[in-house]
Formats: structure tokens, C-alpha cells, sequence
């Protein structure tokens, strides 16, 4: 009879495992290790690593967006959860790189390029000023709390003809933006809020003052689905995330178009407006999903090496009070023009016609 070997008691904070699983969990930390090594020398920063490293019920990736399977409003047939693969290219134009699964959130309606170029004539103009980091009024959001089931969404109906995203981004006011959902085949968006009484304070503004969009008065109301906020998301709105991008000390090689070219890989991203201004580089993009996706990408790029690519602030978060005056300002404008007689310099008045009569 073989005696076993006699084993010391083990302490509370020790564990006994067999040497093949110790092997094991060894290899995987070297691997790991390893693996975070070469993302820090591609660009990509320690808090998307602990963010991405994180383990997230896969019921969260189900909720972070909007479930459209059989949505009775917005006709969609094939919105289960599905997966596809993004390209993120070491280089630029180029056709190799590593690849990393993302998840499919939507379908976006397909845009041309002409329409998304086409310069907001709504309300309130699209300049330069609404992506400046100097506006006090827009400050990336840093609250410590976020709530998952908000009543967040807005439809945004009724949109007139040749509405670019730039025109719907521009009435959109009084709190960060999440997701905006485009969808100009049936005319309409999704706006989700970060916080619902955002939402609410927009939601009664539009119905007290009405919302103008190339001078149409559109349709405000609550979406039938709203966008749940995902854990992770959450974890990146506390670290400052917002959708839009700035890009500090850019090549002056890069343009609006190299931008668009280099992103339109990514699922879901939509790029709503690029502007230059002195050295930097402003890009505003359609969700905090697709913008972190689009940050770690251009990290790893070669033309955005030597840059450093930061959070920028929503221009949403500019103050209702803002939008009324500009729609204000435009309505008075309006009517203005609307009670000229383009006859009056013509008319010779009744002084006149009297002098004529007399002589």
C-alpha cells in the first residue's frame, strides 16, 4: 500500500491547483501581458485596456443599444445581435492589420456623400464655435452617476427633404448625446440623451416652442424604444468619453475626406462633421460607441501618430435658452422679409399722386 505524500495545511489566502492549470494561467498571463505591451506601443491608452479587459454580462452588449428586431417603428426585419469584423489598419489606405470583432448595434440608412457634406442651413448654424473647448457651456460630462433604464430616447420626426446630419445635430440641445440614430429613408432620428431629464427638459421645449430644421417645423416625441446604457459605456462617460473627437497637433496632410476614408470601416459610425481650427482637428461623430471605436483606430494609424487624440465637447450641451433666441431671432427675420412689398419702391405715395392731381 502507497502512502500519499503528507501535504502542509493550507493558509486562507492560498489555493492548491495542479501544476498543469499553473502552467496554464502563467502562459495566459504572459499572453496577456504581452498583449498589452504592443497596444500601448500602437497608441492605445491604459483605460481603454482596463475598460475592454473588464468581463461584461453579455446581456449588457444586448442592451447598450436599441433592440430592433420587428420594431414596429422602423420597419426593420434583421436587427438580432450580430457580430462583424473591423479592419483596424496599421496603415493608412492600407490592407493589412489586425482584426477586432465589434459588435453590430443597427443599420444605418444609407447616406451619399453629397448629403453629408451639405452645409447646415438650419436655425441655429453649424460654426465653428459649437465644437470650441473654450465654451464654458459645453463641458464634457463628468457626473459619477448614470442611470441604465432612462427614458432617454427622442423621435425626431417629420424631417423636411436634403436634411443633413449636420441639421439635425444642431437643434439638438441641453445635455450630452449618447446615440443619434439616422434614419432619412422614413425621415426621422433617434436622439438618446445621457441623462433622461435632459430628454424631458428638450421634449417639453419642442412642444412649448416647436424644433425648425431648414425653417420646417419637425415632429419631437418619445421613442417607442429606448436606448438602455450599457456598463461599459457608463465607465467611459465617468472617464470623460463623449462622441465627438479632437485631434491636437494634427498632420496637415490629413483633410476632411482622409478622415472619413479612414473611419468608414468602423460599423455604425457616422461622421457628422469635420473642422479645423489652428492646430487642431475637430470631428464630430454619431454615438460614444462609435467614437471610442474610432479614437483606439486612429491611435493606431500612421498619420495620427505624432497627435494626440482626445474627448471633445458636445455641442448639445449648450443651453435650450440658446436655441430659443437663435429661433427666435431667425422667426423675426423671416417675418420680416415676409411683409416686404417688393412693389414699394414703385409707389409714389399719396403726396405725390395729390401734387399730380393739383398741377
Amino acid at each position: 500500500m502507497v502512502l500519499s505524500p503528507h501535504l502542509p495545511p493550507l493558509h486562507r489566502s492560498q489555493v492548491r491547483i495542479d501544476r498543469s492549470e499553473y502552467e496554464r494561467l502563467l502562459l495566459v498571463a504572459s499572453k496577456y501581458e504581452s498583449l498589452c505591451q504592443h497596444l500601448i506601443r500602437g497608441g492605445v491608452d491604459t483605460d481603454t485596456i482596463e475598460i475592454l479587459s473588464k468581463n461584461h454580462d453579455p446581456q449588457d452588449y444586448e442592451n447598450d443599444s436599441f433592440n430592433r428586431s420587428g420594431s414596429p417603428d422602423d420597419g426593420q426585419t434583421d436587427s438580432s445581435p450580430t457580430s462583424t469584423v473591423v479592419n483596424y489598419r496599421g496603415r493608412s489606405h492600407s490592407t493589412g492589420g489586425h482584426h477586432y470583432p465589434v459588435r453590430k448595434h443597427t443599420c444605418l440608412a444609407p447616406e451619399s456623400d453629397t448629403e453629408s457634406e451639405v452645409f447646415s442651413e438650419s436655425i441655429i448654424s453649424n460654426d465653428r464655435s459649437s465644437l470650441d473647448p473654450d465654451d464654458s457651456a459645453s463641458v464634457v460630462a463628468t457626473r459619477h452617476s448614470y442611470e441604465q433604464n432612462a427614458r432617454r430616447t427622442l423621435q425626431l420626426s417629420d424631417l423636411p427633404p436634403s436634411t443633413s446630419r449636420a441639421d439635425v445635430v444642431a437643434v439638438v440641445r441641453g445635455g450630452p448625446v449618447v446615440d443619434i440614430y439616422f434614419n432619412f429613408k422614413e425621415q426621422r432620428v433617434s436622439v438618446s440623451f445621457v441623462h433622461g431629464d435632459h430628454a424631458r427638459k428638450y421634449y417639453d421645449y419642442a412642444q412649448a416652442s416647436g424644433v425648425y430644421i431648414r425653417g420646417s417645423i419637425i415632429n419631437v416625441s418619445w421613442s417607442i424604444r429606448q436606448f438602455i446604457l450599457a456598463p461599459y459605456v457608463s465607465q467611459q462617460l465617468r472617464g470623460g468619453a463623449s462622441r465627438n473627437l479632437v485631434v491636437r497637433h494634427y498632420d496637415r496632410r490629413i483633410t476632411a475626406e482622409s478622415i472619413r476614408a479612414d473611419l468608414e470601416h468602423i460599423h455604425n459610425l457616422s461622421v457628422i462633421n469635420v473642422e479645423f481650427s489652428g492646430l487642431d482637428c475637430y470631428i464630430s461623430i454619431n454615438s460614444i460607441t462609435a467614437a471610442s471605436f474610432a479614437r483606439t483606430c486612429m491611435m493606431s494609424r500612421l498619420p495620427y501618430k505624432g497627435s494626440r487624440i482626445e474627448w471633445a465637447p458636445d455641442e448639445c450641451m449648450k443651453s435650450l435658452g440658446q436655441l430659443k433666441s437663435k429661433i427666435g431671432m431667425r422667426t423675426c427675420m423671416a417675418q420680416t422679409r415676409a411683409n416686404l412689398n417688393r412693389f414699394s419702391l414703385l409707389d409714389i405715395g399719396e403726396d405725390r399722386e395729390n401734387e399730380f392731381a393739383t398741377s
